[in-house]
């Protein structure tokens, strides 16, 4: 995936709630259509944004395994709705 993105957020070691909440301020402040990359070390991440993207109306364009330092991480793409 290369997709290019308007905003980056690295929620490495961040724990739920306060990754989505995170999320959320990023959120507000994007205009409809704008994207944003997540990066995390938990791949528990995924399902977290894939369960709020779903509530708030938003899309994941696209969620992959990366390389975080010689550590597995994720990536997401999201687009504002």
């Amino acid at each position: 995936m290369t997709e290019k993105c308007d905003r980056k957020v690295d929620l490495a070691g961040a724990q739920c709630p306060y990754s989505l909440l995170e999320l959320n301020a990023v959120f507000r402040d994007m205009a409809p259509g704008e994207t944003v990359e997540i990066l995390s070390t938990r791949a528990s991440i995924v399902d977290e944004i894939r369960r709020w993207s779903a509530g708030t109306g938003n899309e994941v364009v696209g969620v992959e395994t990366v390389d975080r330092r010689g550590a597995a991480g994720v990536r997401v793409v999201l687009r504002k709705a």
